[in-house]
Parts: C-alpha cells; sequence; structure tokens
C-alpha cells in the first residue's frame, strides 16, 4: 500500500515498496499543471501525478488523498514552489475560464435559435411585439429588431416607440435615421404572402463618392438581366470590353476573339467573304467553331 505521512519531523513517502524519508525544514512541494513534486535540497525526490493522488493512504492506511487533501498536507509540511504553485493556479482558473466560454458559448447558440425562430417583418429583420420582448443586446451586437406595438405613455416617461432598434452591445437604440435602414447588405424587399421570397441589392462595385442613378420606364414590365437580351451580329460587332484579335485562321477563314463583360465569343469572317457566314459562335477549340450564336445574313 503507498502511504504518505509524517514520523516526527520526517515526510515519509511508501512507493511502490520503497520508503523515502524527507527532513519537514529542507523539503520543497511544488506542483504542474498534473502533478506534485517533491525536492529535498534543492535534488527533486520524487513527483506524484494528480490522477496517482487516489492511490496514497495516510499513515494508518484508512484514508485515501484528494488532489486537494495532498495538496493541504504538502503545505502545511514543507517549504513550497511559490512559482510553481502559481502557474497551476492560472492554469486552474484558464480552465474556469474556458468553462465559463464553452457556456456563454451555448447560451449564445440557444439564443440565436430563438431568433432564427422569429417572425421575420418589415425589411426581413426579426420582429417582435413589444420592446419588452427584444433579446438581450449583449448577444446581438450590431443586430437590428424590429418592434410591432408601441408600449408605455409620454406622461411617465417610460414610452417605447415600435420601429426598428439595434444593439450596441449593451442596450437597444432607437433607429431614428432611414438611412441606416437602406444599407445594401441589410435592406430586403420580401414578398407580402411569403417573407421567405425577396431580392436584395449591391452597389459595391461603384466607385468611391458615387450616386448612380437608375430611371425607370413608364410601363409595366419585367426586368431582364444582359444574358436574357438576344446577341444580335451588329451588337456583338460593335460592343466589346477587348479589342478583337484575330485567333486565326482556318479553311472557312479568320477567326477572331471578341470578349464581352468577361465572355468571349468568336467571330468567323469567311473567305472569300459571304455575309450569311460571317457569324459569332460560343466555342472554338482551335480548327472547329461550334454552338452558333448569330449570322449577320
Amino acid at each position: 500500500m503507498n502511504k504518505i505521512y509524517l514520523s516526527e519531523n520526517y515526510i515519509i513517502i511508501e512507493n511502490g515498496g520503497a520508503l523515502t524519508a524527507l527532513s519537514k525544514g529542507d523539503s520543497v512541494y511544488g506542483e504542474s499543471v498534473d502533478s506534485f513534486s517533491l525536492s529535498h535540497n534543492d535534488v527533486s525526490v520524487t513527483s506524484i501525478g494528480f490522477s496517482e493522488v487516489g492511490g496514497f493512504y495516510d499513515k494508518e492506511g484508512e484514508v485515501n488523498y484528494t488532489v486537494e487533501t495532498l495538496r493541504s498536507f504538502l503545505r502545511k509540511n514543507t517549504g513550497k514552489d511559490n512559482a510553481s504553485e502559481e502557474g497551476a493556479n492560472v492554469q486552474l482558473d484558464t480552465s474556469k475560464f474556458q468553462n465559463n466560454l464553452t457556456e456563454l458559448d451555448t447560451n449564445v447558440q440557444l439564443a440565436f435559435e430563438t431568433v432564427d425562430s422569429l417572425d421575420l417583418g418589415i425589411g426581413g429583420y426579426p420582429a417582435v411585439d413589444t420592446f419588452a420582448d427584444l433579446p438581450d443586446a449583449s448577444v446581438y451586437v450590431g443586430r437590428t429588431f424590429e418592434v410591432v406595438e408601441s408600449t408605455g405613455s409620454w406622461y411617465l416617461f417610460n414610452r417605447k416607440q415600435s420601429g426598428f432598434y439595434r444593439s450596441n452591445g449593451v442596450e437597444w437604440l432607437l433607429r431614428n435615421s432611414i438611412d441606416s435602414l437602406l444599407l445594401d447588405n441589410e435592406f430586403v424587399i420580401r414578398d407580402d404572402s411569403d417573407n421567405t421570397k425577396g431580392i436584395s441589392f449591391t452597389v459595391d462595385n461603384l466607385s468611391t463618392e458615387n450616386i448612380r442613378k437608375a430611371t425607370w420606364q413608364d410601363k409595366d414590365g419585367i426586368v431582364a438581366y444582359k444574358e436574357d437580351i438576344e446577341l444580335s451580329w451588329s451588337y456583338l460587332v460593335s460592343n466589346w470590353t477587348v479589342e478583337p484579335t484575330l485567333s486565326t485562321t482556318i479553311v472557312s477563314g479568320d477567326v477572331y476573339d471578341y470578349e464581352l463583360d468577361g465572355v468571349t465569343r468568336y467571330r468567323l469572317v469567311p473567305e472569300p467573304y459571304n455575309s450569311t457566314q460571317d457569324a459569332f459562335y460560343s466555342d472554338f477549340d482551335g480548327t472547329n467553331l461550334t454552338n452558333l450564336i448569330t449570322t449577320r445574313g
């Protein structure tokens, strides 16, 4: 049986059949992240891992030690290596801090799951009924919520207006400027009956200090993208972002590369020239032109 106990002015360690006697006055106890150590006159004598502590008993062999009770015994009966003990204490504090972080992370995740389950109001922001229903501001730093109903009284100075509130990490502040609601990473126009459908805008590609204006035609219609516009021969031959270059000459004529907005198309200028064969193609493998787009006619 392994034991640690006092005998007069000596600390007796019985470990695996070996007996070590250390003078109390000359022994120093130290503590690392996972073990105790004992030295005598600056010479290391033994080390006991925290996981091994439960295998050591008192003199009578009746009570086994825990990490706390062995620490108390060593502190009381030896000098202490303060630097190593402080290091162990820092490690213990770090462990507690990590536990706190884990708990906080869990709370934040639960809070966001709660918000994800809320109805979406105007502009796609999470909506709550009243100001009192807003969640913890410290969890939603920089987030915006819609408060649907006003509460309180102007006369009692506890009025909480309906509207949009943004968290600064400490409290919820009413957003009085409509400009702040129109940021391109927040503003969304949603369908009135299905708020999972919507459109947003981005102005990332605009140059600095420019406000561009789009003018709508005075008629109903459907917005078309550039890709939806019919690519006629006259449009392709006069619209390009990189000046056309001769790619190669094949049996039927010269092939030119026309690049427009990052897309390369291939024009065949026949030899001898024939306008019905002057055409644009989507693909060219160096020999064959395929996927006809349009001809001059």
